[in-house]
């Protein structure tokens, strides 16, 4: 019979219980699904440490998601595959995740402006909504403007118009993705010194029935961007703010580039349509 008072030599595993048998020291494994004991932990906080019907430690992924520290309200950590790794909130077109509000409508204040023109006009009500943009920029010499990675493939962009003064809020966006068929004939295509997506018909439901980018040698930069109808997300009526439209491209989780046309001179500006340039 096992003598569990006395004291014996342990075989320094976490799952064997050290005990005296007929005046020898024994160990015995524990029960199958047991914690391993201190010695046995692997430090990892995504794995559980039990004992298996052998007697040694198994270190169990625990299911992906499984909380494994601290959180904001745009980011935590979380298991997956093992590994704890941090997660951030996955926003809707045309947001960001900003700690503590979560996922607001909001434009970013680090995009490349217009530094020869851009107009910007957006129509509601009766006929059919409709937007129309159009940006330029200079050649800077002390830097490139940035490019517009590869929308064939990889690239989507997201075509965001915001109030442009507090209380900022989204007005109208839509998301236009890489690749992809529009009837019979490709989305996108590359033409000269950059792209062009053409859908007239609406058959990748953007909204956007042309958007062409343009970028020379030397950085000089041309965005021209038209859509109409309700996948653009247009409200019925206007409520007379100031309007600024961005465009990013966007990247692993957040814009990796931003273009951005800010109305300095008001045109019009109504309950059905807003027109500015810059």
């Amino acid at each position: 019979m096992a003598d569990y008072s006395l004291a014996c030599t342990t075989d320094g595993s976490p799952c064997t219980v050290d005990v005296c048998v007929g005046g020898a020291c024994a160990h015995e494994p524990v029960a199958s699904g047991d914690l391993c004991t201190a010695e046995g932990f692997d430090g990892n906080a995504c794995t559980d440490d039990v004992c298996d019907a052998e007697g040694s430690c198994q270190h169990v992924p625990r299911p992906d998601g499984s909380v494994c520290g601290g959180f904001t309200t745009c980011t935590s950590l979380a298991c997956r595959s093992g590994t704890c790794v941090q997660q951030t909130m996955s926003c809707g077109t045309c947001e960001r995740c900003i700690d503590p509000q979560g996922c607001v409508g909001q434009p970013v204040g680090s995009c490349v402006g217009a530094t020869v023109r851009s107009e910007l006009d957006v129509r509601v009500g009766e006929n059919a909504p409709s937007l129309h943009w159009e940006f330029a920029s200079a050649t800077n010499p002390g830097s490139l403007p940035p490019g517009f990675g590869d929308p064939l493939a990889t690239s989507a962009f997201e075509l965001c118009v915001y109030r442009r003064l507090p209380p900022f809020g989204l007005v109208a966006g839509t998301r236009v993705p890489p690749g992809g068929m529009c009837g019979s004939q490709p989305c996108w295509s590359s033409k000269g010194d950059g792209f062009v997506f053409l859908d007239k018909r609406n058959a990748a439901e953007t909204g956007m029935t042309g958007l062409r980018l343009r970028r020379s040698a030397t950085g000089r930069t041309r965005i021209r961007a038209r859509g109409k109808g309700s996948d653009l997300g247009l409200p019925a009526a206007l409520d007379g703010s100031d309007l600024v439209v961005q465009l990013y491209l966007r990247g692993a989780g957040a814009p990796s580039a931003c273009w951005e046309g800010e109305p300095t001179r008001v045109i019009k500006n109504s309950a059905e349509r807003f027109r500015g340039v810059e």
